[in-house]
C-alpha cells in the first residue's frame, strides 16, 4: 500500500483519542467554559453525547453494526482481510498496513463476535504500544486512528480493563506530547495545513475521544475549523513559501472558499497540497497528495461529527466543496487507497463520487463501502464527471489543451490531426462524451471496446460548450474503453474533448 509523506519537515503532532469507555465513559460531555473567544467560536455543540452507553461508538454503535451485511462484495472483501495475518504492528513505519488490517479484524469482530476476531485485536493492541519510538509524527498519525478505533469496537475497556487502564489509556495520552524527531501530534496538527496536519489531527482527535478529554477535543475542533477556513477559529498554520492556489495570499487557509484567481475558479481547492504538482496554472500539474491530505481531513471530520461537532457542514461544506474541486475540475477521481473516502462522502452529502466495486483500505481508515454502503442515498451508484485532464484518458498523437472557464473543469484537449486518438478507460453501465461544437469541428468515430460504433458531426454554424456528442449504455457495470478518433474533416478537422459522464 503506497503512502505519500511531505517532503518537507513537518511540526509536532499528536494525537488524542477517546475509546468509550465501558458504561457512562463519554455520556453527558458537556462544553467546557471560560477558555476564550477562539476556542467559544470553533461552533461545538452545548452537550455531546455518546451513541450508546455501553460498547462502540466512535465510527458505529452495534446497533448500525447490526444492521449491515454478512453477504455481498464488500463483505467478503472486509472478511478476507480480516482473516489475513495483520503482520507486525509498527507506528514507525508509514507504510505500514498493519492498522487498517487490525480494523478489519476488529469490524469482523463487531458484527460476528467471533472471539479470535478479538483476540487477534488486543494482541496487536498489545504489540502497537511503544512502536512509534524513533517515527516521525505523520508515521504515527497515519498508522494511531484505525487502532484507537479498533479498541472501540472490540469494547477493550470491558474485555481488558487492566491492559485498557495502566497501559493503552496512558500510552494514548503520552503520544499527544512525545516527542517524534522534532515534533509531537499536536504541534504538527496546529501547525501544518498539509497531509502531515491532517492525518496528526485525526489521530489527535480518536485519542481525545478514547480518552474522554474535552478541553482537548474542543481546542482540535477549533484548529479543524480554522483549517477549512474559518480563521476566527484559528489561524496559527505555517503555509509553504508558494501561496499562489490561495484566493487571498495575505489570509491563507486550508480549502480556498468561492474565488476566481486568473481566471481560474479556486473554490474548493487545496492551496498547500495543490502546490506540490506546480503553483497556480489549468489544467494543474498532477499530484496525488490532495486525496493524501483528505484522508486525514475526512477522518477528523466524521470523529467530530459521531462526537457532537456538525463539522462536516463547516465552511459551506468545505470537504465536499474539496471533493468536487477534484472530481469536478480536476478531473481528479479518487483512486487505489483513496476510494473508501467516496464512500463516506456520500453518506454524509448524499453525493454519488463511489465507485463500483470494493474499495481499498487507506492510511488510516477504510471498509466504508461495508461500513455506510447500505446508508447512502440511493441502492446503485449514480453519475461521475470525469474532466478532459483525468489520468483515465490517454492522448494518442497530437492534442493540445487549452484553458477556459467555459469547459467544463476549466479546459479542453483539441486535436486536428487525422487518426489522432483519445482513449478514455472508465467502470460503468452509461457513457458520455461531452465537447464543443462549432465552425471549425469535424467528425470523429467512435469506438468502444475496439469496435466502430459510430461517426459523429461535430460541425454547426454556431460554437456550442458542453454538448452531448455521444452516449452509451451498458447491461451491466463493467469496465469498457471508449475511443474517439479524429477523421480529419477537410477544412474543418478539429474534434474536442471536453470530458465524460459516468453513470455505475
Amino acid at each position: 500500500m503506497t503512502r505519500i509523506a511531505s517532503p518537507h519537515a513537518s511540526p509536532s503532532r499528536r494525537s488524542s483519542r477517546l475509546v468509550a469507555s465501558s458504561v457512562a465513559a463519554v455520556l453527558g460531555m458537556t462544553l467546557l467554559i471560560g477558555l476564550g473567544p477562539i476556542l467559544d467560536r470553533a461552533g461545538l455543540p452545548a452537550t455531546q453525547t455518546a451513541d450508546a452507553v455501553t460498547g462502540p461508538h466512535m465510527i458505529a454503535t452495534a446497533a448500525d453494526i447490526a444492521k449491515l451485511p454478512r453477504s455481498g462484495a464488500a463483505w467478503t472483501n472486509l472478511k478476507k482481510a480480516a482473516d489475513e495475518s495483520a503482520g507486525t504492528p509498527d507506528l514507525s513505519n508509514q507504510d505500514s498496513n498493519n492498522d487498517v488490517l487490525v480494523l478489519a479484524k476488529a469490524l469482523v469482530y463487531a458484527k460476528t463476535k467471533i472471539l479470535s476476531y478479538r483476540q487477534s485485536v488486543l494482541t496487536n493492541l498489545k504489540a502497537v504500544v511503544g512502536t512509534e519510538s524513533g517515527g516521525r509524527s505523520i508515521a504515527v498519525g497515519r498508522g494511531l486512528p484505525a487502532y484507537i478505533i479498533a479498541a472501540d469496537l472490540i469494547s477493550l475497556p470491558t474485555y481488558q480493563p487492566t491492559f485498557n487502564t495502566r497501559t493503552f489509556k496512558p500510552w494514548l495520552k503520552k503520544l499527544l506530547s512525545e516527542n517524534l524527531q522534532g515534533d509531537t501530534l499536536v504541534s504538527t496538527h496546529n501547525l501544518r495545513p498539509n497531509n502531515w496536519g491532517t492525518h496528526a489531527g485525526a489521530a489527535r482527535i480518536a485519542i481525545a475521544i478514547y480518552l474522554g478529554d474535552k478541553l482537548q477535543l474542543k481546542r482540535a475542533a477549533a484548529v479543524f475549523k480554522g483549517f477549512l477556513g474559518d480563521r476566527a477559529s484559528y489561524a496559527g498554520f505555517s503555509y509553504g513559501a508558494d501561496l499562489s492556489w490561495q484566493c487571498t495570499e495575505t489570509r491563507p487557509v486550508g480549502i480556498d472558499g468561492a474565488c476566481v484567481k486568473d481566471g481560474i475558479n479556486l473554490d474548493g481547492a487545496i492551496p498547500d497540497e495543490m502546490r506540490r504538482g506546480a503553483s497556480l496554472q489549468w489544467p494543474p500539474a498532477s499530484t496525488q497528495y490532495p486525496w493524501e491530505l483528505m484522508q486525514g481531513a475526512v477522518l477528523q471530520a466524521e470523529l467530530l461529527q459521531r462526537a457532537g461537532y456538525p463539522a462536516w457542514t463547516w465552511q459551506n461544506k468545505a470537504l465536499l466543496r474539496a471533493a468536487k474541486f477534484l472530481y469536478n475540475r480536476a478531473g481528479w477521481p479518487a483512486e487505489a487507497n483513496d476510494d473508501w473516502q467516496p464512500w463516506l462522502l456520500d453518506y454524509r452529502y448524499g453525493t454519488t463520487f463511489r465507485k463500483a466495486g470494493p474499495t481499498h483500505p487507506g492510511k488510516n481508515f477504510g471498509w466504508t463501502d461495508w461500513l455506510y454502503g447500505g446508508r447512502v442515498k440511493g441502492s446503485t451508484n449514480g453519475w461521475h464527471t470525469v474532466g478532459d485532464t483525468s489520468r483515465t484518458v490517454a492522448y494518442h498523437r497530437a492534442w493540445f489543451r487549452s484553458s477556459a472557464l467555459r469547459h467544463l473543469g476549466g479546459s479542453v484537449h483539441s486535436s486536428r490531426t487525422r487518426a489522432a486518438r483519445a482513449v478514455f478507460k472508465f467502470t460503468g453501465d452509461k457513457v458520455v462524451w461531452l465537447g464543443p461544437k462549432g465552425p471549425g469541428y469535424g467528425r470523429a468515430a467512435v469506438y468502444l471496446d475496439g469496435t466502430l460504433v459510430k461517426t459523429v458531426n461535430l460541425h454547426s454554424l454556431k460554437k456550442h460548450f458542453r454538448q452531448k456528442l455521444f452516449t452509451a449504455t451498458f447491461s451491466s457495470v463493467g469496465t469498457h474503453y471508449l475511443t474517439i478518433k479524429v477523421l480529419g474533416t477537410s477544412g474543418h478537422p478539429l474534434v474536442s474533448v471536453d470530458g465524460y459522464l459516468v453513470h455505475r
